[in-house]
């Protein structure tokens, strides 16, 4: 048997003194280093459960602990580092026999079995849901650098445009330098060289004829051929300069409007590029560095959890095999005590969020068109600045959403069953109550970030939105999960995993089996089509019953559940944190507003796109703020046979333009007679595989200088669409 001074070993790792009537006149806890040291009074493991233990032990956990102690013990949810000192107190003897088997020996291999299947599935499980918390979150930030290079892409573009025009601007006002001077010159000589001082020949003329008069005429003569002659060349001159000037400065004129229109575009584009970056960033990178302070503290747990877990196999592997009971058994069992294991596997990755992109690449955009210092800035190159024409103002941007706050989505008693999960407000628009219980108007519109979960004893569940949540609101988000008043659980496949995981969980207070993962339209396991709720915080299935009491004492606070609002007896709440309604409108009209306004000129190009062999366009109806518009043909890509553009305005549907031979795109430029602001495209075609896949639409003042300013997906149908541009 191994002696009392080895097993004391055994305890030290643990850091606690053997009870009392144990071992007597043993020192077993910390600072005990000598076996000749005084006995120190400890707790019973009874009362050192109730410090290290997750959860009370029930009376059946006695003073004296076996193996079947340990078992309970896990069931029960103690912790390993808690079960590893109550292990620490057994006897090898108590474990096995030098001669034959034990029933303890068996049920230390038990025991053995389920620290595996138990303690380290548990560690590794909860280290699997940590990793996907951050690696979902990486992927997070990764959306918000993809879709702000998408946004600069398209920047990037209308810069190059506004490049180009800026470019013909400036090559039209240098021209219009060289014009202004012929004009001068020829103004000069016109009327300062000759008006202004030509004058007759003679004051007087003769009183009689006779050789006087003769030569008076005679130098007249000649003075007013030469003068006629004069006179029409250099009025000529003057006229053709001056009209050629006037043309030319009109062109330039148009050419500096399509120039600063141009710039608008790219300013808001870049500007709304940057500014929805940095809010998606700022709000993913907060969240992921949130969340890594709580993983990377739990990871600590876990390792030190499976470090535990590996000396309780070792101590088990001691008291098992015999034959290492030989020899120096006291090394052997602080070797258990100082065994470190490998928790290389264990170690988060994903845990430094990459670099956010630098936004300065898309350019200067401290001014704008209609800003006090712009014309000065941008044009101080232009050698002619007195002609130029007075500066369009670009529209005013969609203000930015600078603050979130949280507002009341919902509420109730958790038992009342008018808000189970049949009830259809929490699918439908409308069916909403400023005050009281139910459903707020916010729960239908606000565009959220995050969602908590929460009862009037202070329990909650807060999460964060996924990326392709994100923005939406809570009643798109069940909607857009599959989920009716008249779904029904079959068990299979949704129903057991869930419809949607929409968030990860950000913090919580009072609640415990907290999925990682807020799931929507969890079904209870079995094949029961009213047994399910539409928002499930916890892991499992209900406890395979959402309306009943296990449900609610071990796996409750779903909400929206069968035959109840919640899980929980208490007052229950939904609140979401994002962008007020006010914002949410002004956004949105605002937004398409800018849109409209930037869509402005005389000549609209449309171009078809599409990888069929042909592309067929049907009617096409214009509208400026709001009023529809008459439109001639300027010019388009060349039709097949008969199927020409001036058929895409004839008032017919069933008369198409179309273009063959593989084009992937087609374009047709329609003068609207006068400036106008785009308001609506409304438009037909015949459908099928050869309409138009997507629409852009480009805008300027001239039929050969256009910028584009909308695009649109086409629908696959054969009927009037509309377009709000």
């Amino acid at each position: 048997m191994v002696r009392l001074a080895t097993l004391r070993l055994v305890c030290l790792s643990a850091g606690f003194v053997l009870a009392q009537g144990s071992v007597p006149g043993q020192c077993f806890g910390t600072g005990c280093e000598d076996e000749n040291d005084a006995f120190q009074p400890a707790a019973s493991p009874q009362q050192l459960l109730q410090v290290t233990s997750d959860r009370q032990p029930t009376g059946a956990v006695m003073n004296a602990p076996d193996m079947n102690t340990l078992q309970q013990l896990v069931a029960e949810g103690a912790r390993p580092t808690a079960v590893e000192k109550m292990l620490s107190l057994l006897q090898s003897d108590q474990v096995a026999s030098s001669d034959k088997p034990s029933a303890q020996h068996k049920a230390a291999l038990d025991f053995n079995k389920t620290l595996e299947d138990t303690f380290v599935k548990n560690i590794r499980d909860d280290h699997d849901r940590a990793q996907n918390q951050m690696n979902n979150l990486t992927n997070i930030l990764a959306q918000c650098t993809s879709t702000f290079k998408n946004a600069k892409g398209r920047a990037d573009f209308l810069k190059q445009d506004k490049s180009s025009k800026k470019r013909q601007h400036e090559g039209c006002r240098a021209t219009q330098v060289t014009l202004a001077a012929d004009y001068k010159t020829a103004r000069v000589n016109f009327f300062d060289k000759f008006l202004n001082v030509t004058k007759e020949p003679h004051s007087n003329r003769p009183a009689s004829p006779n050789a006087a008069m003769d030569q008076y005429f005679k130098d007249l003569a000649g003075y007013w051929q030469q003068a006629n002659k004069s006179y029409f060349d250099l009025k000529t001159k003057y006229d053709s300069a001056k009209a050629t000037l006037e043309s030319h400065e009109k062109n330039c004129t148009s050419q500096q409007a399509s120039f600063e229109l141009s710039y608008c575009a790219w300013h808001t584009s870049a500007s709304d590029a940057i500014d929805d970056y940095q809010d998606c960033w700022s709000k993913a990178n907060q969240t992921f560095y949130d969340t890594r302070n709580e993983v990377l503290k739990t990871g600590e747990h876990r390792q030190a959890e499976y470090n535990s877990v590996r000396r309780m196999q070792c101590m088990l592997a001691f008291f098992l095999d015999s034959a290492k009971r030989g020899g120096n058994a006291t090394a052997q069992l602080k070797a258990c005590k100082h065994h470190t294991a490998n928790t290389s596997s264990l170690t988060l990755k994903n845990i430094t969020p990459a670099n956010m992109e630098n936004v300065s690449s898309l350019g200067n955009l401290s001014l704008k068109p209609g800003d006090a210092n712009w014309k000065t800035h941008e044009y101080s190159s232009i050698a002619v600045p007195s002609t130029l024409a007075k500066v369009l103002d670009c529209p005013s941007q969609k203000p930015r959403r600078t603050t979130m706050t949280s507002h009341l989505l919902f509420t109730s008693k958790g038992s009342a069953s008018a808000y189970q999960n049949i009830w259809s407000g929490w699918y439908t628009k409308g069916n909403t109550v400023s005050s009281g219980d139910g459903k707020r108007g916010e729960y239908d519109a606000l565009k959220l970030s995050t969602i908590k979960f929460s009862d009037s004893s202070g329990k909650f569940a807060e999460y964060t939105l996924s990326g392709n949540y994100m923005d939406k609101s809570l009643r798109d988000i069940v909607v857009g999960c599959g989920l009716t008043s008249s779904s029904k659980n079959d068990g299979k496949g949704k129903w057991k995993t869930g419809h949607c995981s929409i968030g990860t969980l950000k913090s919580s207070s009072g609640l415990s089996n907290l999925n990682s993962v807020l799931r929507l339209g969890v079904g209870d396991g079995t094949h029961d089509t009213k047994d399910w709720c539409v928002f499930m915080l916890k892991k499992g299935n209900g406890a395979g019953d959402f309306h009943g009491l296990r449900h609610h004492m071990d796996h409750g606070f779903s909400f929206g559940s069968e035959g109840h609002a919640a899980g929980s007896p208490n007052q229950v709440y939904i609140h979401g944190r994002g962008y007020s309604l006010q914002e949410a409108r002004k956004v949105t009209t605002t937004s398409t507003t800018t849109r409209a306004s930037q869509c402005s000129g005389r000549y609209a190009k449309v171009t078809f796109n599409n990888t069929a062999n042909c592309i067929v366009a049907g009617e096409v109806e214009f509208y400026c703020d709001g009023t529809k518009r008459s439109a001639s043909i300027s010019h388009s890509t060349p039709h097949y046979r008969a199927y020409h553009a001036a058929r895409s305005i004839d008032g017919k549907t069933d008369t198409y333009f179309a273009v063959c031979s593989h084009p992937k795109s087609a374009y047709i430029v329609y003068d609207l007679g006068s400036t106008c602001r785009l308001s609506k495209i409304r438009y037909d075609d015949r459908g099928g595989h050869q309409r138009s896949k997507t629409l852009d639409v480009a805008m300027g003042a001239a039929a050969g200088s256009t910028a584009h300013c909308a695009s649109r997906t086409n629908a696959a149908t054969n009927h009037w669409q509309v377009w709000n541009v």
